[in-house]
């Protein structure tokens, strides 16, 4: 989006140094309003690209509220003028929205992981045999189990240190108390 904005902001530029050689002012006045209008924009690209992350939830938007002094809904605003609306406050108080957005991202990408791990189990299927006459069982194939549980004990646990963790941590020691109880076995 910023690429794109900086782009047409040189391509009008061009355009309007062009009509002014051929002495079409008011053509070159127009795309001189243009690439002004586009360049104000271009100061609210990072806040766009903020507002975009998927991993925005209805917390975070009372909190984005909260930092702008506005009142937004649930699943955001209703446009992004109601965010542009007091340019004030959000050029006084980007680097907060800033910092709200980013936490969003960090636990959507902790929760996606999490997700996937549980993803990973799903295909795996325990092939428990007789031990030879001794009324024991083994397990077969358990090098690929065994390696996929250390692997997530590890990932938990780094999970767990993280301050971004708390939304579900619950779901997170509920998945670390699933793998100990398997390591068990």
């Amino acid at each position: 989006l910023e690429t794109t904005v900086q782009t047409n902001v040189r391509k009008i530029m061009r355009i309007r140094q062009t009509m002014l050689g051929q002495e079409l002012l008011q053509p070159a006045e127009v795309g001189e309003k243009m690439a002004a209008e586009m360049k104000t924009f271009q100061r609210y690209v990072p806040v766009v690209l903020w507002l975009r992350n998927p991993g925005l939830e209805p917390r975070h938007w009372a909190q984005i509220g909260e930092v702008l002094e506005i009142k937004i809904g649930e699943k955001g605003p209703k446009n992004l003028g109601e965010i542009l609306e007091n340019d004030d406050i959000l050029e006084e108080r980007k680097a907060d929205l800033e910092e709200v957005c980013s936490s969003a991202d960090k636990e959507y990408e902790l929760k996606r992981q999490l997700k996937e791990m549980e993803d990973e189990w799903e295909p795996i299927t325990f092939i428990v045999e007789d031990w030879k006459a001794t009324k024991t069982y083994i397990m077969k194939g358990s090098e690929d189990v065994i390696t996929l549980l250390d692997d997530q004990t590890l990932k938990v646990q780094a999970m767990r240190g993280s301050p971004y963790i708390k939304p579900f941590e619950k779901q997170c020691r509920l998945w670390e108390r699933r793998l100990r109880n398997i390591n068990m076995c």
